[in-house]
């Protein structure tokens, strides 16, 4: 893990076999959504090269994650329903992202 902080990102899992699933992205910047489309085009490429056929994720429906439900939406994500060992939260949302 990386450490957290202005102008770091963390990503702790692309896993499962056939998809990828992005856990932990924390970009805290000033000029988030470019340093937030680079890093997330780079998880975008490397599951690609892993062969996933998806990407799924979570994030929370609070305020605070607007700007990350903004970005996945304008990179692709659609909304999904829980995946994995998620269950219906209202605190959270799910996106999911074709390869």
């Amino acid at each position: 893990m990386v450490r957290r902080g202005p102008g770091s990102g963390v990503l702790v899992a692309i896993s499962r076999a056939a998809f990828g699933i992005l856990e932990r992205v924390y970009i805290e910047v000033d000029d988030l959504s470019r340093v937030a489309t680079r890093f997330l085009t780079h998880l975008v490429v490397e599951a690609r090269t892993r062969g996933y056929v998806r990407l799924d994720l979570e994030t929370g429906t609070e305020d605070f994650f607007a700007p990350a439900r903004r970005l996945y939406r304008q990179h692709g994500f659609t909304e999904c329903p829980p995946f994995g060992d998620y269950c219906n939260d209202p605190n959270s949302i799910f996106f999911t992202l074709a390869l």
